[in-house]
């Protein structure tokens, strides 16, 4: 007998049980097997999309790379320019002490011309007057002697 009651008739055996439990079985390995599938495929597509990423990533911090030395070869450029100016003007304006020296020493010169235009024109004036008081004295002396021949 296979255990069974004669008022319930279930069809069942050991021999079903055993079909039917090796049959679960396979549709559970079929289902495992097409889980594992798909997480492979999950996997390898988002291993995928992070190297993209990653790559994208790269590329961009090399741009950003590049665009910062251009800027600063370009900022250095203009501190280099900046610097050959002021060695330029270093090397062609006059220093500030040498050129109150000069300055002073072109006052001396004007100081002394100065004081001889005027002692020159002092001279001069002293000369024009000399003139004008021998013109009056000869211009006298010529009157007196008009007036002696005019009375003799």
């Amino acid at each position: 007998m296979s255990g069974e009651t004669e008022q319930n008739i279930s069809g069942w055996t050991v021999d079903t049980l055993h079909s039917h439990l090796l049959a679960m079985l396979r549709e559970k390995d079929i289902r495992d097997n097409q889980r594992f599938e798909a997480q492979q495929l999950a996997l390898r597509d988002a291993l995928t999309a992070q190297e993209k990423a990653v790559n994208a990533a790269l590329l961009a911090a090399q741009t950003a790379v590049q665009k910062a030395e251009s800027a600063a070869e370009r900022r250095f450029e203009s501190v280099n320019e900046f610097r050959a100016q002021l060695n330029d003007q270093a090397t062609t304006l006059m220093p500030r002490g040498e050129a109150l020296v000069l300055i002073n020493a072109q006052a001396e010169k004007i100081t002394i011309l100065e004081g001889r235009v005027n002692s020159m024109g002092g001279r001069s004036a002293g000369l024009s007057e000399g003139w004008g008081y021998l013109v009056g004295a000869v211009g006298v002396i010529l009157a007196i002697a008009g007036i002696v021949l005019a009375t003799r």
